[in-house]
């Protein structure tokens, strides 16, 4: 702030800090009065380089006792006053410090009118003036906190771009405060790891919930059951339940010894989902039923609701599903995906398929819009084994030969090309095994439902053909062929032994190429392939063409 004010400025400190008093005490009319007061005394020492720093100083309190556009005209004026003042004296009268002080009382200005841009860029301008100002500190934290939590909502709306924009600036922001903030850090890479999960992009999802809990283990334990709520997804997402399963009980148990209902809630209605996939109903039902109990939030009993219609599909009772998921809010684009799903199945087991149809078009459109291409080609994978079903209830077979290769085929395609947004390692493999294979068996049988010899030899290549080995140089390597002649020191010994060392890196894949019998002559599978690109935006082969085996 200022230095202390001058012996001509004694009465305009008297009024200045009356006002400061008053307004603390919630008397704004008498504040502002006061305030006024003491400003008037900076225009009538035109000539005294004081003057404008206690104007300034004044303008503080103005700013605090008005809002929106004219705060901000208030604030910007003495920004100004504060650069006059030094050209004429230099920081005699501590104005660097007290522009610090402004430029975090316009970024608070700004915050409340739902701006965070502008708020952060006049944080980091106050704390490289102040690295330790005192007001910018508690507002840089009060900003991120606001972060953290519209990120969460932009989650909810499956504005995943936006989320994540949110939080990239929020883990820069971070690292502005003079001292580290672990716990900060590991509450904004807990969020950042749920929104990466929900889009799907499973690799960094995983990087980010590891860091978050490496930190919250040394400094904020009571994040821990959120950190698990994240890896339960990403584990879920790349086809192992029984990981996810484990990452949830310890949540679930996590949240009810620190008392946190609406975590415990949360964590119940992800097993009870978790139990019915596995065809475990009565547990899925005693899951949704406690979390139906549980926390203030009545999206806990909304999703309750939902678990329970799932189950009513399953049990033949398609009209009770129904009439559960009437009225279900709309805001969420997973969630009301989720449920078009059991409403189209619903209706597919009513043999009521032009509703079904209708549903399960508008899920996936959802999945379109909204960026979810997991979930895009889950629902079609899925939509193409209950194409097949329908010949039980006296569809000509042959009517859905077409529309179920359709979907199976680009999907399948999709799942396998996907397994490059993972480094070379568990999760790719985990997602190669257990997450795209439920879509390669659907396309498999519907490519045999076609009796299409050509495309089925042409899939099987493709199939054997699904990585390619990282590109080498053309220049032979040099090799010492002494070393190769030399034994290993007992130091290389002991560090083999006790496992350290820093491992060597991974070597990424190339994406694999077309294959064909005849490399000029186009295959029964490249319209398909075309196609998987197309509708999920995934580069599936490369435009390289090699001859099948």
């Amino acid at each position: 702030m200022t230095t202390p004010a001058g012996p001509h400025w004694q009465r305009w400190k008297r009024l200045h800090n009356k006002g400061a008093l008053q307004a603390s005490r919630g008397n704004l009319k008498a504040a502002n009065r006061l305030v006024r007061k003491a400003y008037e005394l900076t225009l009538a020492a035109p000539g005294d380089p004081e003057a404008l720093a206690r104007r300034a100083q004044t303008l503080i309190n103005l700013a605090n006792l008005t809002e929106g556009r004219e705060a901000i005209e208030l604030v910007n004026t003495a920004i100004g006053l504060t650069h006059e003042c030094e050209a004429l004296v230099g920081d005699e009268f501590g104005t660097v410090s007290l522009r610090a002080t402004l430029f975090a009382v316009r970024a608070m200005t700004v915050l409340n009118t739902g701006e965070w841009r502008e708020p952060l860029a006049d944080l980091r301008r106050s704390l490289e003036l102040e690295p330790a100002n005192e007001v910018a500190q508690p507002v840089l934290g009060h900003l991120l906190s606001w972060l953290n939590q519209l990120a969460t909502e932009r989650r909810h709306y499956a504005e995943f771009a936006k989320a994540r924009e949110i939080l990239d600036a929020g883990l820069e922001a971070v690292a502005w405060f003079p001292l580290p903030q672990e716990q900060g850090m590991a509450v904004l890479l807990s969020t950042r790891a749920m929104v990466l999960a929900a889009a799907g992009d499973y690799a960094e999802s995983a990087t980010d919930a590891e860091a978050a809990m490496a930190l919250a283990e040394r400094v904020a334990p009571e994040l821990i059951p959120n950190i698990h709520l994240a890896l339960a997804e990403v584990a879920d997402g790349t086809g192992d339940q029984a990981t996810s399963g484990e990452h949830l009980h310890l949540a679930r148990e996590l949240f009810a010894a620190i008392g946190e209902a609406e975590g415990e809630a949360i964590a119940l209605n992800s097993l009870g989902r978790l139990a019915h996939l596995n065809s475990r109903d009565d547990e899925a039902l005693a899951h949704y039923t406690a979390a139906a109990k549980l926390g203030a939030d009545p999206w806990h009993q909304v999703v309750s609701q939902f678990g329970r219609a799932a189950i009513a599909v399953i049990q033949s009772r398609p009209e009770e599903a129904l009439r559960l998921l009437d009225e279900m809010p709309a805001d969420s684009p997973r969630f009301r995906t989720a449920v078009l799903q059991v409403r189209g199945n619903a209706y597919e087991t009513m043999a009521e398929f032009a509703k079904a149809d209708e549903c399960l078009d508008q899920a996936r459109a959802l999945c379109v819009d909204n960026g979810m291409w997991h979930m895009a080609l889950t629902l079609d994978s899925w939509r193409s084994g209950a194409l097949h079903r329908r010949a039980a209830y006296g569809v000509p077979p042959a009517d859905l030969v077409a529309p179920a290769l359709d979907l199976a085929l680009p999907a399948a395609l999709a799942a396998e090309a996907a397994r490059r947004r993972f480094r070379a390692g568990p999760m790719r493999e985990r997602w190669i095994a257990q997450a795209a294979a439920p879509a390669t068996k659907a396309a498999l049988v519907a490519i045999g439902a076609t009796l299409d010899e050509q495309l089925v030899v042409a899939y099987l290549d493709h199939l054997a053909a699904a990585v390619s080995l990282p590109g080498q140089s053309a220049e032979p390597a040099e090799i010492d062929h002494s070393a190769l002649l030399s034994l290993p020191t007992p130091e290389d010994l002991a560090l083999v032994a006790s496992g350290e060392g820093e491992p060597l890196p991974v070597p990424e894949l190339l994406l694999p190429p077309r294959v064909r019998a005849n490399t000029a002559v186009p295959s029964r599978l490249d319209p398909w392939l075309d196609l998987a690109e197309q509708r999920y935006g995934i580069q599936v082969r490369s435009a390289e063409v090699v001859r099948s085996w």
